[in-house]
């Protein structure tokens, strides 16, 4: 999956459209819940040598994920500890590396760990 399939996933699905709040890095999107604003992916273009791949430029996801899912999804090729970014929390996913099946998983449950949880009353 590109990152333009993606980005029409995550508009079909969850309704959220890219933010690029950075000019200096155009490449990078945002993905963001509306309720809480809390980022569920981050679309990056970056050297694939700072993730310690071989190859030129390539598109990344980066998404919240289990601690526990994390270490048995990272396979050191398609699924990787997130670049920049906390790795307990977050992966880095190759777009185009992984099943399209895993990734949209991966995706869905970023979501859903990212979203608005009402606080319990006491």
């Amino acid at each position: 999956m590109d990152r333009r399939a993606l980005l029409s996933y995550a508009a079909d699905t969850f309704g959220t459209q890219p933010e690029y709040p950075w000019e200096d890095e155009p490449g990078f999107a945002v993905l963001r819940h509306r309720e809480n604003r809390k980022w569920y992916a981050v679309i990056m273009n970056v050297q694939a040598k700072r993730l310690g791949l071989d190859g030129g430029e390539i598109d990344i996801v980066n998404l919240k994920c289990d601690p526990a899912v994390s270490a048995m999804a990272c396979d050191g090729r398609s699924v990787l500890p997130a670049y920049h970014m906390n790795k307990t929390h977050w992966i880095s996913v190759v777009l185009g590396a992984a099943p399209d099946d895993e990734l949209l998983t991966l995706l869905n449950m970023s979501y859903e760990l990212t979203a608005y949880k009402p606080k319990a009353r006491k």
